[in-house]
């Protein structure tokens, strides 16, 4: 970062140099075009830099409204965050502001848990941004998306009664799913949907559980994406718990 600064301040310089210095309306032209690409390309650096990493192998942690007000302060930093985040939204905290913030979180090159199951909150869209997680521990009271979501290792999503859909569109690639006991389980008992539509490949046995509706596993395979030969087949099982009472 300091090292393309640098460069670009030089080149600043001598492009401000060759302007004072410039004989006709062509060089001033040609050089005011340079000058204004080399603007250009120092907001692109700058905006490159959204990267942030906690300090002393802690995460970065949203917990309450002290923690949510830093969170906030570093702007599109936490596009990037080198390291592991951890978030409970509690009912002290700005609903409005956390979903913002969890709105410009693309990749977290750790752990992501999240929590919101608190009296009294609102719910937020959550991590509408988020491209790539280290591991995602989720465990909120309603729906979950993750709607551009392309890759994790351990998915982690816990059941509960207001949990009534599952929508992770995009992924295409997670080593395990977690319902918070054990991997290769995804338990939504009240869920009506659940949408994992670009999954290629689940390299274990994998049971889903849901109240009713539809699966949405139109990619997967058990076809090498590398080789286009036939990978180990495992148990894929699907399992429905409506019942009489929640009709």
């Amino acid at each position: 970062m300091q090292t393309a600064l640098t460069a670009l301040a030089t080149e600043v310089t001598a492009l401000q140099t060759s302007l004072a210095a410039a004989d006709t309306s062509a060089d001033v032209d040609a050089l005011t075009l340079a000058l204004a690409q080399v603007k250009t390309d120092l907001a692109e650096l700058l905006a490159s830099n959204n990267v942030y990493t906690p300090a002393n192998n802690q995460p970065l942690s949203i917990t309450t409204a002290a923690e949510l007000a830093f969170a906030k302060s570093l702007g599109n930093k936490v596009g990037i965050i080198n390291g592991a985040l951890t978030v409970t939204q509690s009912a002290s905290m700005d609903a409005t502001d956390l979903a913002a913030v969890l709105a410009k979180v693309k990749s977290v090159t750790g752990a992501i848990i999240f929590t919101a199951k608190a009296t009294g909150i609102t719910q937020t869209a959550g991590f509408t941004s988020l491209t790539s997680a280290g591991s995602l521990d989720i465990d909120v009271d309603g729906p979950v998306s993750l709607p551009v979501l392309a890759s994790t290792t351990t998915l982690e999503v816990n059941d509960n009664t207001k949990l009534t859909s599952f929508s992770a569109p995009k992924l295409e690639t997670v080593t395990h799913f977690n319902n918070g006991t054990s991997n290769g389980a995804l338990t939504l008992s009240k869920a009506t949907s659940v949408n994992l539509a670009s999954l290629i490949r689940y390299s274990a046995a994998l049971t889903i559980t849901q109240k009713s509706g539809l699966v949405d596993l139109s990619a997967l395979a058990n076809t090498n994406v590398t080789t286009g030969s036939l990978d180990t087949a495992y148990d894929l099982c699907l399992l429905y718990t409506s019942d009489a009472a929640d009709e």
